[in-house]
């Protein structure tokens, strides 16, 4: 199985041509000026590393949109897009409940390839249950893939340091909490390792296995191509393009992390997990072994997403909170494969919908933004954005084959890779509890 996947990467390295540390022709692909100094963004207060970015970013987003790299609809004005990307506050708002004095804040860490759009919905989730929040643009994001080719996991750490520290001097007095989504969530873990002050973490499909798939053989992209995937960059709120560096970056962190809990480290604060058990991106069994280990916190949440027959359960159903065998853990199941509002099929959930709610106006299922890119042919990807009269199924990106239910064989269904939570207000639940714990 390893050998087929180095074999496959190799054929990728054919298909892009190798060009180590060049000037790529588009301009994407390069790196911008915006992260050139980490030392002088990061070196004084919250307001100014916000004041610091604004400039930049707009000058670098007014050029892709002269470029025409930028999504379309919601997010192609450079002055929506920097607002939706620079870091920010929320402040508590209260749902059903008014919010008499903030339970705390929230620091909110996206993703390898993301940005703090892809943790929004989550956000108004915490700061209807009165927590504010604050999110954070890690260095090398929100701007151009390009820069991904030489940020350092140092970078990312000293930032998520900066951060929290401007949380404690803002928000004096107030509990601090760390939300992480993939490479977020480990940079949370690596944070509260070092931190005692951080009081509990809400990890989304946390990046803690080193088996993940851009990761082998990333090593010899870096000496030859630097790009392990290279697709179109037309979506301004993530890249779609998997630079060999960053991958090598994420490997690094979760080293550290694996070192840690190979030699008996346990968090000792309560923590919530939720995943996708068929996750492509992050193979899920690592976290739920650390979780069963007890190595994920004394007080813990985890929500597993695993498809089931559409005929032996019922649509959107989750079972019932379950105790597990460590201490106070407990362990929730949703059937991620089922008819959405009777007429979308869901086959399974991606690595990427955790976060985002169905009716999200970018990503959401009727959303401006379609994930086709794991299509090669221009042909497939146009009848991915556009199926026509055949099935369209979401679930996880299909590259070479897939799991799919009977429903969704391959040759005569379209396969988009679900950017969406269909049971988002179901994981807001979930959320409610373990909150109620704290």
């Amino acid at each position: 199985m390893r050998q087929k996947r180095l074999f496959f990467l190799l054929v990728i390295l054919l298909s892009f041509g190798c060009a180590s540390t060049r000037l790529y022709e588009d301009a994407v692909y390069n790196k911008s000026n915006v992260w050139l100094d980490i030392d002088r963004l990061v070196s004084r207060d919250f307001a100014t590393y916000q004041d610091l970015l604004r400039e930049p970013l707009l000058k670098v987003w007014k050029q892709r949109a002269v470029d025409k790299k930028v999504s379309a609809g919601l997010f192609a004005d450079p002055d929506k897009i920097v607002q939706a990307l620079l870091p920010k506050d929320g402040k508590p708002v209260g749902g059903e409940k008014d919010c008499e004095k903030t339970l705390g804040v929230i620091l909110l860490l996206h993703g390898l390839y993301d940005s703090p759009y892809t943790m929004k919905d989550l956000g108004e989730v915490f700061n209807k249950q009165c927590f504010a929040t604050r999110y954070l643009l890690l260095p090398g994001h929100g701007t151009q893939t390009g820069d991904l080719r030489y940020t350092k996991m140092e970078d990312w750490v000293r930032t998520v340091r900066f951060a929290v520290k401007t949380v404690k001097k803002d928000y004096h007095g107030q509990d601090i909490y760390l939300a992480g989504f993939s490479t977020g969530g480990a940079l949370a873990i690596h944070q509260a390792m070092e931190d005692d002050s951080i009081k509990a973490l809400f990890l989304f499909a946390p990046l803690l296995d080193r088996k993940m798939f851009a990761l082998e053989g990333a090593a010899l992209v870096e000496a030859c191509c630097e790009f392990v995937e290279k697709n179109a960059e037309v979506d301004s709120m993530k890249y779609e393009s998997t630079t060999a560096n960053s991958v090598i970056q994420a490997g690094r962190l979760v080293e550290k992390l694996q070192h840690g809990f190979d030699n008996g480290y346990a968090l000792k604060i309560p923590v919530f997990v939720a995943l996708a058990k068929n996750d492509y991106t992050v193979p899920a069994g690592k976290t739920i072994k650390l979780f069963l280990n007890g190595n994920l916190g004394d007080d813990n949440y985890i929500v597993i997403y695993s498809p089931s027959s559409v005929e032996q359960v019922a649509p959107m159903s989750c079972s019932d909170t379950k105790y597990v065998n460590i201490t106070k853990g407990k362990l929730t199941v949703c059937n991620s494969r089922f008819f959405y509002k009777d007429k979308v099929y869901i086959n399974d959930f991606s690595h990427m919908a955790l976060t985002l709610k169905p009716d999200n106006e970018h990503y959401g299922l009727n959303g401006n933004y379609k994930y086709c890119s794991h299509y090669r042919s221009d042909e497939d990807r146009d009848e991915c954005f556009l199926p026509d009269k055949k099935r369209l199924c979401y679930g996880e990106r299909k590259l070479r084959g897939g799991q799919h239910s009977d429903f969704c064989k391959e040759e005569q269904t379209v396969i988009r890779r679900l950017t969406a939570n269909p049971l988002f207000p179901h994981l807001e639940q979930q959320l409610a509890s373990f909150i109620g714990t704290l």
